[in-house]
This record gives C-alpha cells, structure tokens and sequence, in this order.
C-alpha cells in the first residue's frame, strides 16, 4: 500500500510537546512507514496567529531547526524531498 499522509501538526504538535517523530503519543512515528512500499509524510510549521512579525519569524526558524535535526536523526530512513531540487 501506498500511503500520502497530511497530518501537518505533526511536526509543531512534537515540538511543543519534546517529542522527537518516534514518539508513541504521536498519530504517526517514522517507524509506521517502514510497513508500506510507499510513503510520504507532509510537515508544515503553522504559525498561530496571535504570533506576528519578528516573533513569527523566530517561531519558524525554532521549528525549523527542530525539523533538520529529527532529518539527521532518522538519517537513511527521512528525507526532505524539498530539499533535492
């Protein structure tokens, strides 16, 4: 089976709660893709609205960072597809 998921919180739901993407609490671990012959996992960083401007961009450049490092912890089992072009 083929899987395209867009559970999008997933990223900033881990962060707030210092999980890494293997977290059981999670709706979806890294390791749930490893039972299907395709995969793809969308991650979004939604910014709440009452956080504007320079405090925005911080906000996103924290979470960011969060994304790049789970990339070199699952490192062979992740990848930013984004990133290949």
């Amino acid at each position: 089976m083929r899987v395209f998921d867009l559970h999008c919180d997933t990223l900033t739901t881990c962060k707030r709660k210092g999980w890494d993407l293997e977290n059981e609490g999670s709706h979806l671990r890294l390791s749930d893709a490893e039972g299907y012959d395709a995969y793809i996992q969308l991650y979004a960083i939604f910014i709440p609205d009452e956080i504007r401007g320079e405090r925005a961009g911080q906000y996103f450049s924290i979470h960011h960072l969060y994304y790049r490092r789970q990339l070199e912890q699952a490192a062979g089992r992740m990848a930013d597809i984004a990133a290949r072009r």
